[in-house]
């Protein structure tokens, strides 16, 4: 069975980069999601107080930097003074690359220049900036030719758990692949997805240990299978047993080591 990148085998995408192996949303994760041979990389989008597009995932700052308070109040001249992967244990080449805020633009230009890797980006809500998040991650995708025009074979996808989140990035760009987030049941989530006119389902793992018959709900309604977040080689295992389409893991070189073990 070929998924929808024409591979016999699900996608393996680094969550947040290589992230079990180097600070999450540093360019050095990213890097080493490289070398641990990942089909792409996913991220966390939110908006500078001066309206930058920056990879990170919490709203306060406490967990993956030396800053305090919330990033969304700070401009990106304030966050580039912060040191964002200390917190996860010594940098090994005293890289700045370990340490330094993660843009979008920097983040999405180092992925164009990798020809077969596909970028997933979770735009996070609530945001200090209202509804501008997608705009601006759309902005960028499109700046360095992230969204084609052909779903079957997508550069870029934007990633919500929010319904309006999907419903405005399908206004502003017709050609983006999009992904509705599930992270519990949803009543009416048949209808959800055609309202929003999504291109796929991203399950948390949970949701299919609990309800497996999601992964059947979702092709039968047309839309591919993204599971999140996958480190265990028992839910690799599941996955693989329920042919989903995408595995996102913090560790993309042991996931893909097992599946070519499999």
């Amino acid at each position: 069975m070929q998924n929808f990148l024409g591979k016999n085998r699900p996608l393996v995408i680094a969550h947040r980069g290589a992230s079990k192996h180097a600070p999450e949303h540093t360019l050095s994760a990213y890097q080493l999601a490289v070398v641990d041979q990942a089909d792409g990389f996913e991220c966390d989008l939110r908006l500078s107080k001066d309206l930058v597009p920056v990879c990170f995932h919490d709203g306060a700052m406490t967990r993956t930097s030396n800053g305090f308070g919330r990033l969304g109040n700070k401009t990106i001249t304030e966050l580039e003074e912060l040191d964002f992967g200390s917190w996860f244990g010594p940098n090994p080449k005293s890289d700045e690359n370990w340490t330094r805020l993660l843009t979008a633009e920097k983040l999405f230009e180092f992925v164009s220049n990798l020809k077969s890797s596909i970028m997933l980006v979770e735009t996070k809500h609530f945001s200090e900036s209202g509804s501008k998040l997608e705009a601006k991650a759309i902005e960028a995708l499109n700046k360095y030719h992230l969204i084609n025009s052909d779903p079957n074979t997508p550069r870029a996808a934007l990633m919500s758990f929010s319904i309006p989140a999907l419903i405005r990035a399908r206004r502003l760009s017709k050609n983006l692949y999009t992904v509705l987030l599930i992270g519990q049941k949803i009543p009416g989530i048949k209808q959800i997805s055609k309202l929003a006119q999504v291109n796929a389902w991203g399950i948390g793992l949970e949701v299919i240990r609990n309800n497996p018959e999601v992964v059947e709900e979702a092709r039968s309604n047309g839309y591919q299978v993204f599971v999140w977040t996958v480190d265990e080689k028992a839910d690799l295992d599941l996955c693989l047993r329920y042919k989903v389409d995408v595995i996102i893991s913090n560790d993309p070189g042991q996931i893909r080591s097992w599946i070519v073990g499999s």
